[in-house]
């Protein structure tokens, strides 16, 4: 089993003790290995995340003269691979700054262990999965020339002026192809296609918002369902989550 290693940041020192607590518990009773690393500086963090490789971090948006989402911004760019990162705050009017940089979770101080029960769950749950993924490539011919793609770092492809922009975490690639073809080519990747010039990776959906037929996708950007498929996206999108659940028992 994969030793899990825990970041937990926060600038009040019993905030960080109930937060480790509460974490060793439920880590405890499933039987996991784990370490915990404690930082009351983001400073702090960041110098750590040179030599240690996160599965996720619980990070404090207020650290003083510090900001916790720049503080993530620079996690991003030092970490090997994508962490995910749950913010805590007490500041509710935080949560609309932090969907750029692929918030996991935001809770809301004072935090019950239920809450970090919960949102250790999910965390898990997609840990897991990225952990056991099959990192897949595909060969694509772009406008910047041939690149191969691992599955997991496309977060969708967008028909615009002509051309179809391939958007990965870090890039946009540009190629022609037609919206079709990309389709049937990254259907059996768990893509889909919400909107005729859309085509997006389902694992990277951050939000579903049914109600305003849209999805804010884990970098932040939204991206628009027509209702010609809204009904057929809404479909796909419950069988997949429904299936990632199903294979976490």
């Amino acid at each position: 089993m994969t030793m899990l290693k825990i970041g937990i940041c926060d600038d009040d020192l019993l905030i960080q003790k109930q937060i480790g607590n509460a974490i060793s518990g439920y880590l405890s009773n499933k039987n996991y290995k784990y370490n915990l690393f404690f930082y009351s500086t983001g400073a702090d963090l960041l110098k750590a995340c040179y030599d240690i490789n996160f599965s996720f971090i619980f990070l404090d948006i207020d650290l003083g003269k510090e900001n916790g989402v720049e503080i993530a911004k620079n996690i991003r760019e030092i970490q090997n691979r994508p962490i995910n990162i749950v913010f805590a705050t007490s500041y509710p009017e935080y949560q609309t700054k932090v969907f750029s940089i692929h918030t996991f979770d935001y809770l809301i101080k004072p935090i019950s262990n239920s809450q970090i029960h919960k949102t250790l769950d999910d965390l898990l749950f997609w840990y897991n999965i990225d952990t056991n993924y099959e990192k897949e490539r595909i060969r694509f011919k772009t406008v910047q020339g041939l690149i191969t793609l691992c599955i997991d770092e496309i977060l969708y492809f967008e028909y615009q002026n002509r051309r179809l922009n391939i958007v990965t975490r870090n890039t946009v690639y540009y190629m022609y192809d037609k919206v079709k073809n990309i389709v049937a080519l990254m259907r059996k990747y768990n893509f889909v296609s919400p909107h005729s010039a859309y085509v997006i990776n389902m694992k990277e959906i951050n939000q579903y918002l049914k109600s305003e037929n849209i999805i804010i996708m884990s970098n932040g950007n939204i991206i628009p369902i027509s209702q010609l498929k809204a009904k057929i996206f809404r479909e796909e999108y419950m069988l997949y989550v429904n299936k990632m659940w199903e294979e976490k028992r």
